[in-house]
């Protein structure tokens, strides 16, 4: 049986990319999770940012996630909700 190391992507790459693992541990005692994650992306998510750690960029990557799909099930309403009231009064007024 060929059993591939827990650093090794799930995907072909190139000989150059360079894989970091995981270990993702939640308040819930029987949970622990291993990932196999590109450093070069890691490094990038840090750079661009201005974040410090793996846990932070990886957090912040979660909750832009889930903002970016609710975002995605408010479009659904577009054209369907009916406008009441003057727009150009509640442009005027603050």
């Amino acid at each position: 049986m060929n059993r591939r190391s827990p650093f090794q992507p799930h995907h072909s790459t190139s000989e150059h990319e360079v894989f970091s693992k995981i270990v993702v541990q939640t308040s819930k005692p029987t949970m622990e999770t291993n990932f196999v994650i590109n450093e070069k992306l890691l490094d990038e998510a840090i750079r661009v940012t201005g974040l410090k750690t793996t846990q932070e960029v990886i957090e912040f990557g979660l909750k832009t996630l889930i903002k970016l799909k609710q975002q995605e099930k408010i479009k659904a309403y577009r054209g369907n909700l009916k406008w009441e009231g003057n727009l150009d009064e509640s442009r005027t007024n603050s």
